[in-house]
């Protein structure tokens, strides 16, 4: 029991802790859109609404998705509540560069940033 519950925390803070990361980063880089993507696996059925939503087209990144009622500005926002981040896999990934250059899963998966993903 405290095994698991040491594990779902590593696992928690530390996707937490890349996707802070992976948002500001873009934020660096002046990306326009970002979208929500799934992890496809035991995944909530609200994160898979967000990716149906935002995982196509996306969004300006300084608007914040909303999943599962409740506004998040990436996956494992630490402001968001415990039923919609703890142990979550999903990813936020730039859909827009400040170029305007759009940028699809296809380009992911084809550079292997996505092996988990399998649409």
């Amino acid at each position: 029991q405290s095994r698991a519950r040491a594990l779902t925390i590593a696992r928690t803070e530390t996707a937490q802790t890349v996707s802070v990361g992976r948002h500001r980063a873009y934020q660096d880089a002046g990306i326009n859109m970002h979208r929500w993507v799934a992890a496809r696996i035991n995944t909530r059925p609200t994160h898979l609404e967000a990716d149906a939503r935002y995982g196509n087209t996306g969004i300006p990144l300084d608007m914040p998705f909303e999943v599962g009622g409740v506004l998040l500005r990436h996956p494992g926002d630490p402001n968001g509540p415990p039923e919609e981040i703890i142990n979550c896999r999903c990813a936020e990934l730039a859909a827009e560069t400040k170029e305007g250059t759009e940028l699809t899963i296809d380009d992911y998966l084809e550079k292997g940033f996505l092996q988990w993903q399998s649409k």
